[in-house]
């Protein structure tokens, strides 16, 4: 695939009107256990003018290991070690439970001639380079949650600021995770054990202990979902 080396960095029919863009996250897995790792991709889609664009990120709570969490950005330009194609992931920005301001086009490289945030990749067409994957996504959040960090549902909320050529437009991206407790963590394990607890309690004692059985499994699921 050839990049669009042209001076305008979008050459589609009509690219110089009002641009309009979407934030595209995806998450890799959204349920995880204390001390595992969300992986987030993120793609800029759209097209038309624009100023540059800021990327924001907010998070409902303090769950990550900020030294163990990065967010990996910035192009790799072209060159004999990636086989003279573009690629995505050169900056490894650390990652705070205070969120990340990135401005895309602040992460150029000296004397790749590309400042743009983004651009065609080929001339006559429409498809802009911060709508592929090239090796990474154009944003890659790894991000590894704290061991004890508090189960439930959790929210991290991105916002993509640009001026479309006529106005500010902030469009807002939501992702949403679960960190499971104690009893999710180790739920098909304890299913297992209770499965066999009562199996062995038949075959000693018959059926009527059964309700003592089932009384005990109760309590000992309520007090792991504490």
């Amino acid at each position: 695939m050839g990049i669009n080396t042209s001076k305008n960095p979008m050459n589609f029919p009509d690219a110089e009107k009002k641009g309009g863009y979407k934030l595209a996250s995806l998450l890799k897995e959204n349920t995880v256990n204390p001390g595992d790792t969300i992986i987030i991709e993120q793609y800029i889609t759209g097209y038309g003018a624009y100023s540059g664009f800021k990327l924001v990120s907010y998070i409902s709570n303090k769950v990550f290991d900020e030294n163990k969490s990065f967010l990996y950005a910035g192009f790799i330009p072209p060159s004999e070690k990636n086989n003279n194609k573009l690629q995505w992931g050169n900056e490894k920005l650390r990652f705070t439970n205070d969120g990340v301001t990135v401005l895309p086009a602040s992460m150029r490289i000296d004397g790749w001639p590309r400042p743009e945030s983004t651009f065609d990749m080929e001339s006559g067409t429409n498809k802009i380079v911060t709508e592929m994957a090239l090796l990474n996504a154009p944003f890659v959040y790894k991000l590894k949650t704290l061991k004890n960090a508090r189960p439930g549902v959790k929210y991290m909320v991105f916002y993509l600021t640009f001026f479309n050529g006529s106005e500010w437009i902030c469009e807002e991206s939501k992702v949403e995770f679960k960190i499971n407790n104690t009893f999710e963590r180790y739920n098909t394990t304890l299913s297992i054990l209770a499965a066999l607890a009562l199996f062995v309690t038949i075959l000693h004692d018959g059926v009527a202990p059964l309700f003592d059985a089932f009384h005990e499994v109760a309590k000992l699921i309520a007090s792991l979902k504490k």
